[in-house]
């Protein structure tokens, strides 16, 4: 847990999409604000609509064809019309993977060709009660990582530390549950460099 992570540029949309050797990418997005309404339906409706773009420029199905649903509560989806009917080559592409992260005014969007994909953004803020949640959620071993930690640095590693694990319960499709011994993980892990100081941010694929 010691040894410094990989990261993972994050690319601002709108803008070209490039997908990583491993067939990963993570987008980032600018959220307006919203003084009324429901601004978290529309971050979810926009970072739905920045990847579905992202999308029909990759693969060759248009947009009209590209669907991410947007059930609250379900891990998200993407269905490509007609990627699985017929013999032409379009039936023979994997479908890809999505996760979704969100901030007050910034989210992610990951994207994963060849299989399970996991995002979390989370504030880098100070927390009173962190060793109390780094000690049901986060085990003993990043615990005590944490208290060895000079004070000034805890706050990014304790957000660090939060986002690899809501990264990997959303590649694994499992939900946030208190630490009972060591998770198994097989899974590849990046930090993410983000354009905004007060953020931390994590992907895990497969």
């Amino acid at each position: 847990m010691d040894a410094p992570l990989p990261a993972h540029s994050v690319q601002p949309w709108p803008g070209p999409l490039r997908l990583g050797p491993e067939g990963i990418a993570v987008l980032g997005l600018q959220l307006p604000s919203a003084a009324t309404g429901d601004a978290r339906a529309q971050a979810r409706l926009s970072v739905r609509q920045a990847l579905a773009q992202a999308l029909a420029a990759l693969l060759p199905h248009p947009l009209a064809n590209i669907h991410i649903d947007n059930r609250r509560g379900h891990a998200p989806q993407i269905s490509l019309a007609g990627s699985h009917t017929g013999s032409g080559a379009s039936s023979h592409l994997p479908v890809p993977h999505c996760s979704f992260a969100y901030s007050d005014h910034y989210a992610l969007a990951a994207l994963n060709l060849h299989g399970a994909i996991g995002v979390d953004l989370a504030p880098v803020v100070e927390i009173p009660d962190w060793q109390a949640v780094a000690h049901d959620y986060l085990g003993p071993q990043v615990c005590a990582r944490l208290q060895r930690l000079p004070a000034a640095q805890r706050a990014r590693a304790f957000a660090q530390a939060w986002c690899r694990l809501e990264a990997q319960l959303k590649c694994r499709g499992v939900a946030l549950a208190e630490w009972h011994g060591e998770r198994h993980d097989d899974a590849h892990h990046a930090s993410l460099v983000l354009p905004q100081p007060d953020l931390a941010g994590h992907v895990v694929w497969r």
